[in-house]
């Protein structure tokens, strides 16, 4: 009772402020047969569960 349970995350005030050069962590995703984790340059990516994946290279191919 008393103090809430602490909850994980970073802040979002150096992205909302324009500051943000990089991500301290890499970013995770799930939802249904989808998974992903994006860090700053590169985001590995599966839409079956992980039974295959893709490799993206956010910055030499940002399309």
């Amino acid at each position: 009772k008393g103090r809430p349970e602490p909850v994980d995350g970073v802040s979002l005030l150096a992205l909302i402020e324009n500051k943000m050069t990089e991500r301290s962590l890499p970013i995770g995703f799930e939802s249904r047969k989808q998974v992903s984790l994006t860090g700053n340059r590169y985001k590995i990516y599966s839409n079956d569960n992980g039974k295959t994946y893709l490799l993206f290279d956010l910055i030499d191919d940002p399309g």
